[in-house]
């Protein structure tokens, strides 16, 4: 099992690659923009393991209620 520490450095790593890609809206890329995407689902990810998050519902559930 993984250390919370070690969840919290995650963590930490993925905010900062946000925080990058999250300035300077005239360098934007189509590259940039799927890394910031991609810093944001781990971001989420990682708060939901911490539990920092709570209760809240999964965006996958919502999907698949809506095909239903």
């Amino acid at each position: 099992m993984i250390d919370e520490n070690e969840i919290k450095l995650k963590r930490a790593y993925w905010q900062g690659v946000f925080d990058a890609l999250t300035h300077g809206e005239k360098s934007r890329s189509d590259k940039s923009e799927k890394d910031r995407l991609t810093a944001e689902v781990w971001l989420t990810s990682l708060d939901w393991i911490l539990g920092a998050k709570g209760e809240s519902e999964s965006t996958l559930a919502n999907v698949q209620e809506g095909k239903a």
